[in-house]
């Protein structure tokens, strides 16, 4: 698995006192594997909370993948690797768009074996 690692910053025009009403800034986590893709997304505020949005190879129907071998690796290098303790995934069965990750299913040795 290929990850790269790249910084965002996002916000409005600054108005006349030097404000603004909106800033986001983090880091985008892009996992590659034979042609297949997951991005992750973590906030700066929230340091140990990553939503994983995008996929390129299918859309995510079924709830979250857990028979995913890339998603489960995508899961042990957000928690192993960067600290994360808390994973949403954008799926198309939740009423909100996000799932929340079982993240102790998803490292499971039964999980990983499969």
């Amino acid at each position: 698995m290929e990850v790269t690692i790249e910084r965002f910053e996002d916000a409005d025009d600054l108005h006349m006192d030097g404000k603004r009403d909106w800033y986001y800034a983090g880091t985008i986590y892009l996992y590659r594997e034979q042609g297949r893709i997951y991005k992750a997304r973590r906030y700066d505020d929230t340091p140990t909370e990553a939503s994983i949005f995008f996929f390129q190879f299918k859309d995510i129907t079924e709830g979250v993948p857990y028979n995913d071998p890339l998603f489960l690796q995508v899961v042990r290098h957000l928690v192993n690797e960067v600290g994360i303790a808390k994973i949403r995934i954008l799926t198309a069965t939740e009423e909100n768009g996000y799932a929340e990750v079982d993240i102790s299913r998803a490292l499971s040795p039964k999980v990983l074996s499969q």
